[in-house]
């Protein structure tokens, strides 16, 4: 059995695309998610403060009605199955209230959701995740984490402007990820 870490926002969750569907509605603006590059989501989006990014990502309907990565619900259950599974993110307080509920409605059998409250700073170092696999979508988080298998996930076919210096292990998709974690149960990787 193999303990697998898994990160929630743009690994599970489309969260720029929902993001960015919020920010438009709410600023009558045309921002395109598939344009984004960057963390902060700048270059397509204008703001004052950044309280005004965190105030989206903590409103309540978040989550709701929020789109997955294909493949993400059906690879999850089955690894569950035979894995230990464990999600963990980061978020301000609202963020991760929302989405341990949202969480919680997919997956009400996954017992370990850790949620690291946001600091503006990435890691996940504060997480012992020794033995264990990593699946993130943000490189910082990958680098600072003490997992023995760290794995990006990069769903688009352009590299993100703060994955750029990433030279690990990479997926494009839940079926991807899926084989990796059977060539690393195989202890062929």
């Amino acid at each position: 059995m193999l303990n697998i870490f898994l990160d929630l926002d743009q690994t599970v969750y489309k969260s720029i695309n929902r993001f960015i569907s919020i920010y438009n509605k709410t600023y009558d603006k045309c921002a395109i998610a598939s344009k984004v590059r960057k963390w902060d989501l700048s270059d397509q989006c204008e703001f004052e403060y950044v309280g005004e990014i965190e105030g989206i990502f903590a409103r309540g309907d978040f989550y709701e009605d929020i789109e997955l990565f294909e493949g993400s619900i059906e690879v999850i259950n089955k690894l569950k199955k035979e894995h230990s599974i464990k999600f963990v993110s980061i978020g301000t307080c609202n963020n991760v209230i929302n989405k341990i509920r949202a969480t919680n409605l997919l997956f009400p059998d996954v017992s370990q959701i850790m949620l690291i409250k946001n600091s503006n700073m990435f890691g996940k170092e504060d997480i012992d995740m020794r033995n264990s696999i990593l699946l993130d979508d943000h490189s910082a988080n990958l680098i600072s984490s003490n997992a023995e298998y760290k794995i990006l996930f990069e769903p688009h076919s352009y590299r993100m402007e703060y994955n750029e210096s990433w030279k690990g292990l990479v997926v494009k998709n839940w079926k991807e990820f899926e084989e990796l974690v059977d060539k690393i149960e195989r202890g062929e990787l």
